[in-house]
Order: structure tokens, then sequence, then C-alpha cells
């Protein structure tokens, strides 16, 4: 297990290196067993691909939440808060499994690289590890459908699939994005999932999607997201819509610059990005400030917080490259 971060680049340089000659020679076999044994390096980490079964029975809440209330309890009673992912806090198998993570990602990243474009034809089962437990999942236009698809076995690798995805997807080669934009669905119908950590792990990864094709996944999130902020009905359906506007606090210092905190949502991934489409957030979010689920009104009031220091700078961008018609 090597901890040395230059070495593990050194050595995620090597992989894509003899990845790329075994497929200019047209032997498959050793790339493919590669790049899934670093599929199952980049999910060891279970603060970052929690266990479907251990999570299963949590259905209600925010997990993001819990990160809030702790930095709020820090904050009122002056002592400082723990940082989760500190290896003192974590048992030497957890340890190993960050750095096995971190070596994972440096791989995809260098893979990315090396094949540009050409990536999908040239590791032909990347896709599926990005998006296969998605697509499996999600055969229908409902989120029902999907939670029952989990129920059956497809729970981790539904998982999985949002976390290799959301280290993927940054590194992808701009001809390749559009590819993204194919799952976007897909994600909001996981936003609408019965299960907690399902929703947590599908607001990260789709954060990240948002920095990367920003203009067509906000159009998704502004047309088909934001209108179950408000649903009265499924408390799960507020719950997924909140946690993904929130994944990540923007703060603004006195010098207008902007500063992230830990990584986590739309408003704290895009930063700047996220300027022209405050207006669409801010409104919706501060209807939930009132909501009567506790998580959805501490998510939510906190979120409002955040959207409110950008609104000074939005009239200072350009508006939206797309027009958004159901909006106007």
């Amino acid at each position: 297990m090597e901890e040395n971060v230059d070495l593990q680049r050194r050595s995620a340089a090597a992989v894509a290196t003899f990845i790329a000659t075994c497929t200019s020679l047209n032997v498959n076999q050793p790339p493919e067993k590669i790049v899934r044994n670093l599929c199952t390096f980049l999910c060891q980490d279970i603060d970052q691909t929690p266990a479907f079964n251990l999570m299963i029975q949590t259905e209600k809440g925010i997990l993001s939440t819990k990160a809030i209330l702790a930095g709020e309890a820090a904050t009122s009673n002056g002592k400082p808060l723990k940082v989760a992912n500190s290896q003192v806090d974590f048992p030497t198998e957890a340890s190993k499994a960050k750095i096995s993570r971190r070596g994972a990602e440096l791989a995809f990243k260098e893979l990315s690289a090396k094949f540009g474009e050409d990536l999908f034809v040239r590791v032909p089962k990347m896709w599926e590890f990005m998006a296969g437990g998605l697509i499996a999942a999600y055969t229908t236009d409902s989120a029902r459908e999907g939670d029952k698809a989990m129920e059956k076995g497809l729970g981790q690798d539904v998982i999985d699939s949002l976390s290799v995805l959301r280290v993927t997807a940054s590194t992808l080669h701009d001809a390749l994005k559009p590819r993204l934009v194919d799952l976007l669905p897909k994600l909001t119908l996981a936003l609408r999932s019965r299960y907690a950590i399902v929703r947590q792990c599908t607001a990260r990864s789709f954060a990240t999607i948002c920095d990367v094709i920003t203009t067509q996944a906000m159009k998704c999130i502004i047309e088909h997201v934001i209108p179950h902020i408000a649903d009265s009905r499924h408390t799960t359906s507020r719950q997924g819509a909140v946690e993904l506007i929130y994944r990540k606090s923007v703060f603004f210092t006195t010098t207008r610059q902007v500063l992230l905190s830990h990584r986590s949502d739309v408003v704290q991934e895009l930063d700047i990005k996220a300027l022209p489409y405050v207006i669409f957030l801010i409104v919706p979010i501060l209807g939930r400030m009132s909501d009567a689920d506790d998580d959805v009104r501490t998510t939510a009031t906190n979120t409002f917080a955040s959207l409110v220091k950008m609104v000074p700078l939005e009239v200072r961008v350009l508006t939206p490259s797309h027009n958004f018609e159901m909006l106007t």
C-alpha cells in the first residue's frame, strides 16, 4: 500500500501506458480486469461509497443535515470540529481504503488523459462501470420501480456507479461529456429514491456533473428537480431536491473571492458558474425554510444563506446561455 502520492501518480501513469499498449495490440482481457479492479479500489472507502445493505433501513431524512448540525454545534460551543476524513479518526483499514481510492482516482485521470475522446472505444467497459448500475436500476420513468430494482440486488451497484461517475465525470474529454446528458433523467429519478443513502450519493454525483456540463445539468435541475421541492405528498422527494441544491456552501469574502468549504453540492460545486442560476433557486429554497420536515427546513435554511450571499454578484454576470421556456 503506497502512501506517497508522487509514487501513486507515477504508478497511475504506468497503468495507463500498459492499458494503451494492450489495447493497441487488441488484447482486451488485462485492461478490462485492471479497470474493474480500479473501480473496486475506488469503492473501498465507505465514507465516499457507503454499503447499501447497512443503510437500507434509513429512508427518511437528509444525511447531509448531520454535517450541518455538527458544524453548528461546534460553532456554538466553541470546540473545534473533528475532521471526518482524518486518519486519526479512522482505523488502519479505513485509512488504507482512502489511499487506495486516491490511487484509483489518479489512474482514472491518467486514462482519460491518455485516451481522450477514444476512452470508451479503447476501454469499452469504462462506460458500464460509470453508469451500469444506474442504467440497470432505472429502466423506466418510475422512481419506485428503481427502488424495487435496488431491493432485488442492484442497490450496491447503483451506489458504486454513482461513486465512479463522480470521480470520472470531470476527467472526461470534451467530446465525451455529452454522454453524461443521457444520465440526467436517471439521476433525477434517483434523487426521489426512498433510500436516504441513494439520495445523498446521487446529490454528490449530480453536483459534480453540474460543474462538467453546467447548462444541460442546470436546465434539468430547474425543469425536473425544482418542481419536486414542493411535493407535499412525498417527503423524500423534497429531501432529495433540497439536498442536491445544498451539497456545497459558497462563501464570499469582502474582496468577493469565492471560497469553497468541504466538498458537497450544486451551490458549492459551481461557485461562479452558479451565479446566473441563483434567481431560479432562491425562491423555491425560501419556501422550504418553513417546511414541516426538520431536515428539509435545516438544509434549506443553510442553502438559502449561501444563495443570498451570491445575489449581489448575480446581477453582474451574463444570463444563462440556455433559455428555460417553461420559466419565461
